[in-house]
């Protein structure tokens, strides 16, 4: 049997069972919860993923510097009663970096004492670590007790016992990068102590205890710790920090999900219309014998809503008087920009040979004016970033009245209605609703959709972490400095003193305010201190630059037998410098704070005759 299209059953209440994706509201409805359900899905997911990634990679740790092994190659120890010790000692060094970026440290100096004072040291040279990786470096040093230990008791104990002990100090500061464009410095210190059996004179490996110690605290009672590892108030406080910069983001990422899915995502049907209707050729008949033959050129239009193009299949237009067709041309496939309209020109012939016996045809004859009615049914896709696509069916009616006595242009009221039921009573019914296949395409579009999302939102995470989460330190400057008075002695008895107006500009780069302390300016002159300024406490909005003013007063009474002073004078130039640190926070978005020291290093010279500042160059 030949291939046959057939139509299902009409129900049995006499209605056809329409498109369902567009005329359920219940459908649509369920898709609404489907597409919620979708959002939230993914921003629980987004969440844990930056959770994961900020506890993880993000996180900076301060690497572990230490002694592997050590190893003596020569060794001369005095006796008891003339204690003194010499030897060359090969130390490995291990530099472990922990986080998932490169360290690269400055040159350094391991130092080794005993008792407190310094018998050697080596120079530990630059170089880097690289991401989860540990460097190894030898050094070799030369320790020795001469001129260092004099009357030293407990040497000389020591050497009786045939034991020494020695410590060692390093200090290795540097700058952890991450992906290449996160940095934080980070400064790594190691104490050991070890003991060294000099009882064995004859075997030149002696053994070596090592173990890490904590810092000991300097002459005047103050260490500089590492407070990040030490202070547990401050891992506290950092805690916090972290699950309010994730909640805050989480809270971001739902606004832009929501955004992002009610807009770019939104698939919307588009609008077809005839644009406007112009009669080229009329032919109308009589009142008596009704009949009409006329030549239309319209334009369609075809307005894609959407972010996506709109490709559409081959349709057509149909013409009506009444229920009767009267003509119909063709509208070519073609394909509608995103956020675009498509515009296409349509000839149409149009008679009544088809209308038999129509009294109200007669009528409208009689009175000058045809009504037509016009309907086309668009079918194509609406593909999103060439993946994401969607069936989308457009229909438009249009209703025209106009007069066969003068040709003109149709003035077309744009009525959207919804098709009428085909004559035999049966309509398609959705095939997308019944069929598995299409289901299973779905699922498939559906896991693209949230790959293609995940790509989108991987590049929305990485462009918000690069500008506006990362936070620089804010630049500190002299703009101007103005000489309002100025007193300078002769050669023979070099002076000055002088009063100073100098703007100070906080140049802040992040999209948080910096709020800074109070501070010193101070001014110097070949490295002693002449003059401060007190620098108030403030506020840098954020992306903004804040100046202040402030008078500073500046004298050589500090400056005794300065040989560089008479010279200056006597050439008319003054050469000064200043310092300037500036502690405070940043704080972006309410939550997220760090603390940020801004340096500030000038140079200028004093035109002592001309009363100007030449050469101010600051860094």
């Amino acid at each position: 049997m030949a291939d046959q299209q057939v139509y299902p059953q009409a129900p049995a209440n006499g209605y056809a069972k329409v498109d369902v994706e567009s005329q359920s509201a219940e459908l649509r409805r369920k898709k609404r919860i489907k597409c919620f359900a979708y959002i939230a899905a993914f921003a629980v997911f987004q969440t844990i993923i930056i959770l994961v990634f900020a506890l993880t990679v993000m996180r900076i740790k301060t690497p572990d510097v230490k002694l592997g092994t050590v190893t003596v190659e020569t060794i001369n120890v005095g006796t008891a009663a003339s204690p003194s010790f010499s030897m060359r000692l090969i130390a490995e060094v291990t530099v472990k970096n922990k986080n998932f970026g490169h360290y690269k440290f400055d040159e350094s100096t391991a130092t080794f004492s005993y008792g407190g004072m310094k018998v050697g040291e080596a120079l530990i040279p630059k170089g880097r670590a690289k991401a989860r990786k540990t460097r190894r470096m030898t050094i070799v040093v030369d320790v020795n007790s001469a001129g260092q230990l004099s009357g030293n008791s407990n040497l000389s104990n020591e050497i009786s016992t045939g034991m020494l002990t020695l410590s060692s100090h390093t200090k290795l500061s540097g700058k952890v990068t991450v992906m290449k464009v996160m940095k934080k410095r980070k400064t790594a210190e190691m104490n050991c102590t070890m003991t060294i059996n000099v009882a064995s004179r004859i075997d030149i490996s002696f053994a070596v205890s090592i173990h890490m110690v904590y810092p000991q605290a300097p002459a005047n009672g103050y260490a500089k710790v590492d407070v990040e590892s030490q202070s547990a108030e401050l891992h506290r406080k950092k805690k916090i920090k972290c699950f309010a910069y994730i909640a805050a983001f989480a809270v971001f990422q739902t606004i832009i999900i929501l955004v992002f899915a009610l807009t770019v995502m939104r698939i919307k049907t588009p609008d077809v219309k005839l644009g406007t209707v112009t009669v080229e050729t009329l032919n109308v008949g009589t009142a008596a014998s009704p009949s009409f033959s006329m030549r239309l050129i319209a334009e369609v239009t075809v307005k894609n809503k959407n972010f996506g193009h709109y490709k559409f299949d081959e349709s057509t237009t149909t013409f009506s008087y009444g229920s009767t067709i009267v003509g119909q041309t063709l509208i070519p496939k073609g394909r509608a920009k995103a956020r675009k309209t498509r515009r296409m020109t349509i000839a149409v012939d149009v008679n009544s040979n088809g209308i038999s016996g129509n009294s109200n045809l007669s009528s409208e004859i009689s009175r000058g004016m045809l009504t037509l009615s016009s309907h086309t049914k668009l079918s194509g896709k609406v593909t999103l970033m060439k993946l994401m696509k969607k069936q989308r069916k457009t229909k438009e009616e249009l209703c025209s009245q106009f007069s066969p006595f003068q040709q003109h242009k149709m003035a077309d009221h744009d009525q959207q209605v919804y098709p009428q039921a085909p004559a035999n009573g049966y309509a398609k019914v959705d095939v997308e609703s019944q069929s598995a296949e299409l289901r299973r395409k779905k699922r498939i579009k559906c896991f693209a959709y949230i790959a293609a999302f995940a790509v989108f939102q991987t590049i929305i995470i990485l462009v918000f972490a690069l500008t506006v989460m990362r936070i620089k330190t804010p630049d500190v400057k002299l703009g101007t400095v103005t000489v309002e008075t100025i007193n300078v002695g002769t050669a023979a008895s070099p002076s000055f003193s002088m009063r100073l107006i100098t703007e100070v500009t906080v140049k802040n780069k992040n999209f948080g305010h910096y709020k800074f302390d109070e501070s010193t300016a101070t001014f110097s002159y070949g490295g002693m201190k002449v003059g401060e300024a007190l620098i108030p406490k403030g506020r840098a909005k954020a992306r903004k630059t804040r100046r202040m003013t402030i008078v500073v007063d500046v004298n050589s009474t500090g400056l005794s037998g300065n040989s560089n002073l008479s010279n200056e004078i006597s050439r008319g130039m003054l050469t000064l410098s200043s310092y300037t640190k500036l502690s405070g926070k940043v704080t972006l978005m309410k939550v997220m704070k760090k603390r940020k020291t801004a340096e500030m290093n000038c140079t200028m010279i004093v035109n002592v005759t001309s009363r100007s500042i030449q050469n101010l160059n600051c860094e």
